[in-house]
């Protein structure tokens, strides 16, 4: 800790040099810290599953899963190929609290992204359900999983959590369907419906994360950031000296009043101070170049909808009747960024809790970059080959022929990009797949820039990170909230073993494919983020949903078996 202006604690990276040489061999107290990586509209569960060659029981359950440390990497997550003995894949994890018996059912990507992190049931706001069942003004009904650990681990950093995204607010999309955290129940909320958790929403811009973590939105060299830092500093020393010299002038009341602002203007002089020494003392800061994200405004289904169509939204976005949905051009570019610096507020210390969403639950991203890939970590993949609609949760709608059929009846003016026959409805899986492969390099390319980053005690970044990729549905086109496609990365020094493949159904009761799985058959995701509590240290034994009231304790609480 360095001690700055008016005695402000400031935490740094760990440094051998911060230890006697006597003691640097000694065993240290590294951080824990929690990640989440979201991408959305589930999976394509053939394309997604492993295969186990040594799994531990012949026929797995919920409370005893089939553990193979002997497994091969499924097509999507091929990428994760040289970080497999650093990562645990679970299939068969379910988010038991969707159920209807629980609580209120909404369209079913606001059910998913709300008891995704939360693991309990939503709140209805006042307004009720608007356009296809979506809660208009409704809310999670309990904090999510990254908040609740911030609250426990947060105080000791310079921000809590840090919440990170692309593509992920501005759209004409329903609120519900935008963000994935969410803070304590606001206990001052009237809603006659219940009490709502409040919103953490994620912030897309990485010229603004930049600026939250330094202070200042000049790029470049250390010296520079710190440079325009103190120029700021200097005005406020400016102030407190005329503030301080107000006080001898005025009445009772009006130096309550300055005083008041006084002690804001140090509370900003305070996190300078903190701000300042991070450039310096934070390796890797002048690497990272943040730049804003370019959007344009652009129609949802393009590829699905009638000129006609096309022609009368455009003209109500005109006059101002219909949301204007923005499409960041520049989306691979804007992520690897919030990847950095996601990366790089770990190393710094400056958070120990932080999150990426990829696009929203109900995502509108056309992945028009494949084949080609932007960054030289990435490899190249096939261009989506159907020639419908191409937006990744359009295409979720295609990928049977009895969900492209259903769909047809809410689409009649095109019929023909609806009703898919098997062959085409095999393209349109293979398509989704390489969607969900695509995000597997970028949670590949995260895993390896933690795993980079050294620590005092001679583990890295990764093994005292506990990084949990996760989805709001399961299976994408039959909209299915069981058997959701988790895996967790790095951990190692927390108790987590990386190196399996972690299976609660079996290839022979419950085979990958089209069909749902079941409720009850997988474990509750509450006992997942139980043992990720647990293993952060956190010693409960309850998230979210407790199962008291429906005497299904047994379902929700306690850690998660095998993990």
């Amino acid at each position: 800790m360095l001690r700055g202006a008016l005695g402000a604690s400031v935490a740094l990276p760990f440094f051998d040099a911060m230890m006697p040489k006597s003691s640097r061999a000694q065993a240290v107290a590294i951080p824990k810290r929690f990640g989440v990586f979201f991408s959305g509209c589930g999976t394509v569960p053939e394309f997604w599953t492993p295969t186990g060659t040594n799994p531990s029981v012949a026929t797995p359950s919920k409370t005893n899963p089939a553990i193979s440390t002997t497994f091969t990497l499924s097509p999507i997550l091929q990428p994760l190929a040289a970080h497999q003995q650093n990562i645990a894949v679970l299939r068969g994890v379910s988010m038991e609290s969707t159920q209807g018996k629980y609580g209120p059912v909404a369209n079913v990507h606001d059910q998913g992204m709300t008891h995704c992190l939360t693991a309990i049931p939503l709140v209805q706001g006042p307004s009720g359900a608007g356009r296809a069942g979506h809660f208009v003004d409704g809310s999670a009904g309990g904090p999510s999983i990254d908040q609740h650990i911030a609250q426990a681990i947060g105080k000791a950093t310079m921000l809590p959590s840090l919440e990170l995204g692309v593509n992920s607010k501005d759209t004409f999309l329903e609120l519900l369907v935008t963000q994935m955290c969410y803070g304590n129940v606001n206990q001052a909320d009237t809603n006659p419906k219940g009490k709502r958790a409040t919103v953490v929403p994620p912030v897309g811009d990485p010229v603004q994360v930049f600026t939250r973590l330094f202070g200042t939105n000049q790029q470049g060299t250390s010296a520079q950031v710190v440079a325009s830092l103190k120029n700021r500093q200097s005005v406020l020393d400016y102030a407190v000296a005329d503030y301080n010299g107000l006080m001898t002038k005025v009445g009772a009341d009006d130096r309550s009043k300055l005083q008041q602002h006084l002690d804001f203007v140090r509370q900003i002089e305070t996190q300078l101070t903190m701000l300042i020494t991070n450039p310096t003392s934070c390796p890797g800061s002048a690497n990272v170049m943040p730049v804003a994200p370019a959007s344009q405004a652009c129609l949802r289904d393009q590829t699905l909808r009638t000129n006609a169509q096309m022609a009368a939204d455009k003209a109500a976005q005109a006059a101002g009747t219909l949301p204007i949905n923005n499409c960041v051009t520049n989306y691979p570019l804007i992520g690897k960024l919030q990847l950095d610096l996601m990366a790089l507020a770990y190393s710094c210390d400056l958070t120990r809790v932080a999150s990426m969403q990829w696009s929203t639950a109900e995502s509108t991203i056309v992945h028009s970059w494949l084949p080609t890939p932007p960054f030289s970590y990435l490899t190249a993949l096939p261009a989506i080959a159907y020639t419908g609609t191409q937006e990744h949760h359009m295409l979720t709608h295609n990928d049977t022929v009895a969900i492209s059929a259903m769909n047809a009846i809410d689409n009649p003016d095109n019929k023909a990009l609806m009703t898919l026959n098997a062959a085409t409805v095999a393209t349109v899986r293979l398509d989704l797949s390489h969607i969900d492969t695509w995000y597997a390099m970028q949670y590949a390319y995260l895993i390896s820039q933690l795993k980079a980053i050294a620590q005092p005690n001679g583990t890295t970044l990764l093994d005292n990170t506990l990084l949990l990729w996760t989805s709001e549905l399961g299976i994408g086109g039959a909209h299915s909230y069981t058997s959701v496609p988790n895996v967790v990365a790095g951990g190692s020094a927390m108790g987590m073993k990386g190196g399996r493949f972690i299976d609660y159904l079996g290839p022979t009761a419950y085979p990958p494919g089209q069909n749902a799985i079941p409720y009850g058959v997988g474990p509750a995701h509450n006992k997942m983020f139980v043992s990720f509590m647990n293993m952060m240290g956190i010693n409960e034994n309850t998230f979210g949903m407790t199962g008291a009231a429906t005497n299904e304790t047994g379902t929700f609480q306690g850690p998660l078996a095998g993990l």
